[in-house]
């Protein structure tokens, strides 16, 4: 009988065991590719008052170009800091408005390659880095050009309907068909 019990606790160690293994690896690894320390280019403008970035998006502020070179000194909690040309930027994760945590936010934010503009008209490159929405964008250049709206509000860039807030008080609501921006109070 002791045999038995024996081999059943083992069992169970071990299925833990691996299953603690495949758990912590699979966290560990999807948050793999962004470290402290390292260098990276921001993949989308991000605006900045005060030295801090709140993660709803506010467009007010200092605009930080995509494509930026930045050093990641700190992650964790709801911050993460980076090094931009010597200054020590905040990025502040607003969970409730992003459903995501910040090493979430990390990983869509940067990247160790800069994003290639190259395939798209200088004329919509210079909107694209001046942080100007214009009709005709793609999804993707929405994205380059304000970040990612947040998730209370848009909770997939799938949807043809997005929510950005200018600021606390003033909200954007842009409308996309078939991939492209055809609506949006003030963008021509």
């Amino acid at each position: 009988m002791t045999k038995l019990y024996g081999n059943l606790f083992s069992r169970r160690a071990i299925l833990l065991g691996l299953t603690s293994l495949f758990m912590l690896g699979g966290s560990s690894s999807l948050y793999a590719k962004v470290s402290v320390g390292q260098q990276y280019f921001t993949q989308y403008n991000i605006w900045v008052e005060k030295e801090k970035h709140v993660t709803t998006n506010y467009s007010r502020g200092e605009l930080i170009p995509l494509n930026t070179a930045v050093t990641v000194e700190s992650i964790g909690g709801k911050t993460m800091v980076l090094d931009v040309d010597g200054r020590k930027i905040m990025i502040e994760n607003v969970r409730k408005f992003t459903l995501r945590d910040i090493k979430q936010i990390a990983e869509e934010m940067l990247a160790p390659n800069k994003v290639s503009l190259a395939s798209f008209a200088k004329d919509r490159q210079l909107d694209i880095q001046s942080g100007i929405l214009r009709l005709g964008m793609s999804k993707e250049q929405a994205i380059m050009t304000r970040g990612y709206p947040p998730r209370h509000k848009t909770p997939t860039t799938n949807a043809n309907q997005w929510v950005y807030w200018t600021s606390r008080f003033v909200q954007l609501t842009i409308v996309f068909e078939n991939g492209k921006l055809t609506r949006g109070r003030g963008l021509y």
